[in-house]
């Protein structure tokens, strides 16, 4: 069954807080902590932990498509001991980050959703079908995401659908142009569809909220079997 999402962004934790009240209480909240200015994690419990088991812990490396600046791995480490305990639904990681600090750094109480952004280069095909194979025995699911230029580079990231386990693979490509692809995962057996609230986008091509559940009672009412 395909969750939806919602991406949220904010200056501070309780910016990212109180957008949450806004979103479905049927929504998986990504908190995209990344966005913070001046984050502190060992402030991310009092906000957020009674509500960590819906929630995806994103700290996102700039060259994947994060948000701050300041970017830190000493930083991520942080947000990993004050909300391991916590246990959220899932903590994406890169996986070239996963790379460089799981064999330091212990990742085993997390539901992990490994990710590559190929958001700035052209990957050839080999490239998209590794970062679906390195990725999948480590992984509650692997996250696949490109920004094509044309309508064949789109459809190499569907296709790998076809070599991954059903709820196992989240795969699509950015921008509006390409937005259908959003779409198409979740026939082809993407466990989450990302979103945004209402007048709050967050990556060119996502659905608002409301319209992504409107797309899953869609499929759920005629492709029951599918969603």
């Amino acid at each position: 069954m395909t969750k939806v999402v919602v991406s949220l962004t904010g200056n501070t934790l309780e910016e990212i807080y109180k957008k949450m009240s806004r979103a479905s209480e049927s929504s998986i909240i990504e908190l995209r902590l990344d966005s913070v200015k001046m984050l502190n994690p060992k402030d991310i419990p009092s906000y957020f932990a009674s509500s960590m088991s819906r929630c995806i812990v994103t700290y996102r490396v700039p060259s994947e498509g994060g948000l701050s600046r300041d970017y830190r791995i000493s930083t991520l480490i942080q947000i990993l001991d004050a909300t391991r305990d916590l246990k959220p639904f899932y903590l994406d990681i890169e996986a070239d980050t996963y790379r460089k600090i799981s064999q330091s750094v212990d990742l085993s109480g997390f539901n992990l959703l490994i990710s590559t952004h190929f958001l700035f280069t052209k990957p050839a095909d080999q490239d998209i079908d590794n970062a679906w194979a390195d990725s999948r025995e480590k992984a509650g699911a692997v996250k696949v995401v490109n920004s094509p230029t044309t309508m064949s580079e789109a459809l190499n990231v569907l296709e790998l659908y076809g070599k991954a386990e059903k709820g196992k693979l989240v795969a699509f490509s950015v921008g509006e142009r390409y937005s259908f692809t959003r779409y198409m995962s979740v026939m082809l057996g993407s466990p989450l569809l990302y979103s945004h609230l209402k007048n709050e986008k967050v990556a060119e091509g996502q659905p608002e909220e409301t319209e992504a559940y409107e797309f899953l009672e869609f499929v759920n009412k005629n492709w029951s079997s599918t969603a």
